[in-house]
């Protein structure tokens, strides 16, 4: 007989910190820095109401010769309401409901600890420390004992990591209104080239089936643009991804949560080129050119216009990176004359079908055989060979 065995454990899972270390020590040593600056920017930026709002974040990460680096990042918010929040995976946020913010996966701080070789954390009247895997809580008795949250963490570095983090905490583009400083510098806001607001899907918490998940809703968003030796796409001021492969001239720090993986760096190719695209029209409408000759051919073109709709910022794209051209067609001597007139020719495959047709029924290009099909070049009439008169050059006779 088989004796039924009731487990009466609370949770339902429980985290091995080793195997969590193995699954987050492949991610760059410099993002788990930047979370915690998302934490502080997220509660700057507000997600609870009446939560106390910090008006500082200050980032101090040093590193001795061969020994590991030393993070502490230190706020002067409210701190956690539950200490609890500090070791729990994954619960539940109200960070979720809100787009405006970029947590989400109540993760940052766990995957810093995960990788850490000893880490503690104080905020209001706890001291939760960790080391060699094992987690100690104090509480004192003054509910203010620490004021706002103070993160440090010894954290395994190579040199080549320690000074790549240093620059992306750098890098960092701060909220309007809070003070950012990294190793005793003020990072200030860069001066933006231009902003617009577009149109983007952005993962909020809803009701699904009766089920609470997150789902894509489209949301009007402040796109931020700035000028940049190395483009990149920013969540609310922290880098996401590198865009130099789309060959975009500019970086993009959108102002609302973007549909990315949980490890913060991998978002759709296609959210990408729609975003390039939607702020080339606006940016084009409001009379500043992002794009110009140079980026005929452009890794983003192809994909980005397919999302220009508006005519007018159609037109001025097109005729700004393609001046003088005309659409590829089958007319062989359509093409060659066309070139001959000085026009330059858009080759197959440089737009999609529908990109071309709203060139085409806008009047915006049209193509060589519609141009130069029934093109029928001058005839050129011989000249009859003239009336030469040969003589004889002993009598002089004349000869016919």
């Amino acid at each position: 007989m088989t004796k039924k065995v009731v487990n009466k454990n609370k949770s339902a899972f429980e985290v091995d910190i080793k195997g969590l270390r193995e699954l987050f020590g492949s991610v760059p040593a410099w993002r788990h820095t930047v979370e915690l600056v998302t934490n502080v920017f997220d509660e700057f930026l507000g997600y609870v109401e009446g939560a106390d709002s910090p008006s500082s974040c200050i980032v101090e990460l040093t590193k001795d010769g061969n020994r590991p680096a030393q993070l502490k990042v230190q706020d002067d918010g409210g701190g956690f309401k539950d200490p609890t929040d500090i070791y729990t995976l994954f619960r539940t946020t109200e960070k979720r409901n809100d787009p405006t913010v970029a947590g989400r996966f109540n993760a940052g701080e766990k995957q810093l600890i995960a990788v850490s070789k000893e880490a503690v954390i104080k905020t209001r009247n706890y001291t939760v420390t960790f080391k060699d895997g094992v987690r100690n809580t104090t509480k004192h008795k003054d509910p203010n004992y620490h004021k706002g949250t103070t993160v440090e963490a010894v954290l395994p570095m190579v040199k080549g990591d320690f000074e790549t983090a240093v620059e992306m905490l750098s890098n960092v583009i701060p909220p309007e209104g809070i003070s950012y400083v990294v190793n005793g510098e003020i990072i200030a806001r860069p001066q933006s080239k231009h902003s617009v607001s577009v149109t983007m899907p952005t993962p909020v918490l809803q009701e699904i089936d009766g089920i609470n998940a997150m789902k894509n809703l489209q949301r009007k968003t402040k796109v931020e643009i700035f000028e940049a030796t190395t483009p990149w796409l920013y969540e609310l001021g922290i880098p996401v991804m590198n865009l130099e492969d789309t060959q975009f001239k500019y970086s993009l720090n959108v102002h609302q949560k973007i549909p990315l993986s949980m490890s913060r760096d991998l978002v759709a190719r296609n959210y990408i080129m729609k975003l390039i695209g939607l702020v080339n029209e606006s940016s084009a409408l409001d009379g500043v050119m992002l794009v110009d000759e140079e980026d005929q051919g452009a890794n983003f073109e192809k994909e980005s216009m397919s999302y220009i709709k508006d005519t007018n910022a159609l037109s001025k794209i097109h005729n700004t990176v393609r001046p003088n051209s005309m659409l590829y067609s089958s007319n062989t001597s359509a093409n060659i004359q066309a070139q001959m007139d000085g026009n330059d020719i858009v080759q197959r495959g440089t737009y999609d079908q529908e990109t071309l047709k709203r060139l085409t029924d806008n009047n915006i290009a049209q193509s060589t055989n519609v141009a130069y099909g029934n093109f029928v070049p001058p005839q050129v009439t011989p000249q009859s060979e003239p009336n030469v008169v040969q003589s004889c050059p002993n009598c002089g006779f004349k000869l016919n």
